[in-house]
């Protein structure tokens, strides 16, 4: 298993902009997940969790589960 504890002061990613990035990324027989990221944004919190599972080639499946609190969400990606 790779775990992965994440810390950024500053995150952008397309029109995405954020500050203080926090969380784990882990690595476990062939399923990547982070149980738990969080990150400000336009005045609130982001929570973002979720799972990719490449155990079988042929299937992909990912799932996800964000949460928002006070986050101007028209703002998000154009900050």
């Amino acid at each position: 298993m790779l775990d992965v504890q994440t810390q950024a002061q500053q995150v952008r990613y397309r029109r995405l902009g954020g500050r203080q990035l926090r969380g784990t990324l882990r690595l476990q027989n062939q399923v990547f997940s982070s149980p738990g990221l969080r990150l400000t944004a336009t005045g609130g919190q982001l929570s973002v969790r979720g799972t990719v599972d490449a155990r079988q080639p042929q299937l992909l499946k990912a799932s996800t589960v964000a949460s928002c609190q006070q986050v101007q969400l028209d703002s998000l990606f154009y900050v």
